[in-house]
């Protein structure tokens, strides 16, 4: 059950724009939550398995029982882990769940990490860069039904596009507005048939049958902007991360409505 702050909407943590959101660490807040939100669903005996993997450490052999030792050992090793690292963590237990479960527990850890007022969040496992509500919820129900239609190529062009959002120290604009760009031509060449045309070319021939006009053209200028920036690699073009953040979710829309076509 909720708790009285969450159930009424109060928080201790005042809401910040996202230039200041927590990028490049993990605090020990977001440690503790991790542990606590893990002990009784994995125990310490599975979670010291899966920490000492990722970081590369042998298990104290000396520690036998569950609690004090093997907790105790879980936590130090949790707590003492360089940032990078912790997210590896999250993500190798994230990994060991399946199917909705797996969903289930990143629904419920992305909680904590919005209260945490972390940049980062929990796609498919994966901890990638919150790239806004909007943008993350389109994303997300893009990913969903290129999932459920079999559409496999373009939902993994889509999700390189956010993971290049994601890079660090820098973003991978370029890459993100390419591979967005990617997912959506895959969909069109699959609704149209036409496997060998640039999607350029499909806007501009069979826009009408994949988007109530003057969609079309509008998406045909998005195409036209990547090419110059992104899929024409120029030295002095390269798009900003607002405007990679722009197409990715302009483009997630698009690919949203037309994976369900």
């Amino acid at each position: 059950m909720p708790r009285f702050s969450q159930r009424y909407g109060y928080t201790e943590r005042p809401a910040v724009g996202p230039s200041d959101l927590i990028r490049e660490d993990a605090p020990e807040s977001i440690r503790v939550g991790f542990l606590d939100f893990f002990e009784e669903r994995v125990g310490p005996g599975r979670l010291r398995e899966v920490v000492c993997k990722v970081l590369r450490k042998r298990p104290n052999p000396d520690n036998w029982s569950l609690y004090p030792n093997i907790w105790q050992e879980v936590q130090e090793l949790v707590y003492e882990a360089p940032w990078p690292l912790f997210y590896d963590i999250v993500e190798a237990v994230v990994e060991s769940y399946s199917g909705t479960e797996r969903k289930a527990i990143a629904d419920q850890l992305n909680v904590l990490f919005s209260e945490e007022q972390l940049a980062w969040h929990i796609v498919d496992a994966q901890v990638v860069l919150r790239t806004g509500d909007v943008t993350d919820e389109i994303v997300a129900y893009a990913e969903e039904g290129l999932e459920e239609s079999g559409r496999s190529t373009a939902l993994a062009e889509l999700r390189k596009a956010v993971q290049a959002l994601s890079r660090r120290p820098q973003p991978d604009t370029r890459d993100a507005v390419r591979w967005a760009l990617g997912a959506m031509e895959a969909v069109a060449r699959d609704i149209t048939g036409d496997r060998n045309a640039t999607l350029g070319s499909i806007l501009n021939k069979k826009g009408d049958t994949l988007l109530a006009s003057p969609l079309p053209s509008a998406f045909e200028m998005i195409w036209g902007y990547a090419s110059n920036v992104a899929r024409h690699v120029d030295e002095t073009k390269s798009p900003t991360l607002d405007e990679a953040i722009l197409v990715v979710g302009l483009v997630g829309a698009c690919v949203a409505y037309l994976s369900r076509r």
